[in-house]
């Protein structure tokens, strides 16, 4: 049974126990705060981490670099900066000794280098063959290269030339999957057997580049359709509020129901990459916060015109 002595520590305790109790919620969103904090700068910094290049050791071989600069999403292409390496026999002081003649078969696409050139790099679109801008952010752009590599001498003869392809590469909002050709399954392409054939016996070389969003645009996008959806939630909490009469209701909050619904179109074209109307977020989050927005408009607006009295 308690004594009169336990009752009065349990009455000076209750005022530090409110205090906890009143402190615990600041504390869980000082917790939650800095984990998503760390969370969003781990992801930042590992998308924004340089791959290392890979290595294709042969000096005999042409070495073709492709490396994606550029995606146009709505049109489901690729901007590939296109780098050959050749060996020391087709160079003369620093220059081609002959003319260099780069296939992608696969595109197809032919690219000259003349003979005496310094210049071994150019830039082409090509398109992707598997990729769709709806998956936005999730969207990523895949092209199998077939390449074969030429050299012309003085004379006009043309030989065919040992040869490997190199994908590499970073650019802002996107990350690069690298790879070479040696390291291609052919199991994974629908390749015809005389090219397959040609591939084994080294006279094609292949490779997939595939370009991705990086997780710093994914986490940015993320946070931006919470912030969308919270200021829904928000909105609404407020017109119920004022709806069932539990606060008075003030018509100037009406120009901050019309704010926050006119701030989301700005706001939805003005995410990462500047993706189109039409991907699966607009239906998926964005128009359900249109609808949850002009609900609460609409909601607060009925309720004051149904319990505000005219002037008089």
């Amino acid at each position: 049974m308690p004594t009169p002595d336990d009752q009065g520590d349990d009455s000076q305790d209750a005022p530090g126990r409110l205090r906890r109790l009143h402190l615990t919620p600041w504390w869980i969103s000082g917790v939650v705060f800095l984990v998503v904090y760390l969370g969003v700068n781990a992801i930042y910094g590992a998308s924004t981490t340089r791959p290392d290049p890979p290595v294709v050791d042969d000096p005999d071989r042409v070495i073709v670099n492709l490396t994606p600069v550029a995606v146009v999403p709505i049109e489901d292409r690729i901007r590939l900066n296109v780098l050959i390496e050749p060996p020391m026999d087709l160079l003369r002081n620093g220059a081609l000794r002959d003319e260099v003649t780069v296939n992608l078969l696969s595109i197809p696409k032919s690219l000259t280098f003349e003979a005496g050139a310094r210049a071994l790099s150019t830039e082409i679109d090509v398109p992707a063959t598997d990729g769709t801008f709806e998956m936005y952010p999730l969207d990523s752009y895949r092209l199998a290269v077939v390449s074969t590599v030429t050299a012309t001498d003085s004379s006009g003869t043309e030989r065919l030339v040992p040869s490997d392809l190199v994908v590499w590469g970073k650019f802002p909002g996107w990350r690069v999957e690298p790879t070479t050709s040696l390291d291609a399954d052919l199991d994974e392409w629908d390749v015809p057997q005389n090219v397959r054939a040609d591939i084994l016996s080294g006279r094609f070389a292949v490779a997939q580049v595939e370009v991705s969003r990086s997780g710093s645009t994914m986490a940015i996008v993320v946070l931006l359709l919470t912030a969308m959806v919270v200021l829904t939630g928000l909105a609404l909490v407020v017109a119920r509020t004022v709806a069932t009469r539990r606060r008075r209701i003030e018509a100037t909050m009406a120009s901050w129901f019309a704010a926050l619904l006119f701030a989301m179109v700005p706001l939805r074209t003005n995410f990462p990459g500047a993706p189109p109307i039409g991907v699966w977020l607009d239906f998926l989050v964005f128009l359900w916060v249109l609808m949850g927005l002009m609900i609460a408009l609409s909601l607060f607006v009925a309720s004051w015109l149904r319990y505000s009295p005219p002037a008089k």
